[in-house]
């Protein structure tokens, strides 16, 4: 199961605070998971991304950002925390 947090006028420092204590409180609930291959207890693998949109800007791409960040939690392993970073270019060789 996925769900989305929208955080509103919240800096970079301030998101990976928060899904720090959200992963935190899901530890505390102590909840069984019997059938996860990462742990006995349930766990949460968590993707942000932040952004200013700018007024041609898709709602969706914040979406896509964070999405890209949770797929590379789960590929490291499940249970982490993972904030969204731009694909590197590599300048042609010349």
């Amino acid at each position: 199961d996925e769900m989305i947090v929208i955080l509103y006028d919240t800096p970079l420092n301030e998101t990976q605070e928060f899904a720090e204590r959200l992963q935190t409180a899901i530890k505390k609930l102590d909840i069984k998971n019997g059938y996860s291959p990462v742990s006995e207890q349930l766990t949460v693998t968590i993707g942000f991304a932040n952004m200013i949109p700018g007024r041609e800007d898709d709602f969706e791409l914040i979406f896509e950002k964070a999405d890209r960040a949770l797929y590379e939690g789960k590929l490291k392993g499940r249970n982490c925390i993972t904030s969204y970073t731009p694909p590197s270019c590599s300048s042609p060789s010349s």
